[in-house]
């Protein structure tokens, strides 16, 4: 963690598996297929207060927090607890597409929160996609039980169109308000709402199926 500088991922990998791990990085940018990989619980954190602005489309500010870009290249986060800040200690300074990119909340089946200071896509240019995105709260999530992905900032409508969440429709795509100002984004209809509409429509399926037919007289 006494690495100082930018911090270029392309066509490869780099874990953060310790606390702090790249506090002292002043950028991160993955491209060209890179993947960074957080494997530990607040990788990126650093200490500096922030001030929230709730205007759309513009960014709070923090002092010390490390900015990631992103462009043809992918966040994973894997392993239990792992995050990028909560609540009001963001870990991260502001997430910049400067392409296509990924945010993989990992399939091993562990759920985190990754906190970010602010959004932003140029002229709403890129798509962003979010996968393994595991909830089962409706609403505001809850750090070690939900997957969580926050921005100290409100997205504007259009910067919302170019995000889909495990392969909804962008139209899916929303966020609610958090009770410090933050913002979390969200799936409507959620996973778990699937689900249900899932069953339902499969219990229709099978009460067709075996309704009982009228004999003929």
């Amino acid at each position: 963690n006494t690495l100082v500088g930018i911090v270029t991922i392309a066509q490869g990998s780099v874990s953060g598996d310790a606390t702090n791990t790249l506090a002292k990085s002043s950028d991160i940018i993955v491209i060209n297929g890179g993947t960074f990989v957080l494997n530990a619980n607040s990788a990126l954190a650093t200490p500096g207060a922030f001030t929230i602005n709730s205007t759309p489309g513009i960014s709070g500010t923090a002092a010390g927090q490390v900015p990631i870009t992103v462009g043809l290249g992918t966040i994973l986060r894997q392993g239990a607890g792992v995050s990028l800040g909560s609540g009001t200690s963001v870990g991260a300074g502001t997430l910049t597409l400067t392409d296509g990119a990924t945010i993989d909340f990992g399939s091993d089946g562990s759920v985190g929160t990754l906190n970010f200071n602010g959004f932003v896509d140029s002229n709403n240019l890129f798509t962003l996609t979010i996968l393994d995105y595991n909830r089962t709260t409706s609403g505001i999530g809850a750090d070690g039980v939900d997957d969580r992905l926050i921005f100290n900032q409100q997205l504007t409508a259009a910067q919302l169109t170019d995000i889909t969440i495990n392969g909804l429709s962008s139209a899916d795509t929303a966020e609610v308000a958090l009770p410090d100002g933050e913002f979390e984004l969200v799936a409507i209809p959620e996973p778990s709402g699937i689900a249900i509409i899932v069953m339902g429509a499969a219990m229709l399926i099978v009460a067709k199926r075996f309704r009982p037919r009228a004999r003929k007289s």
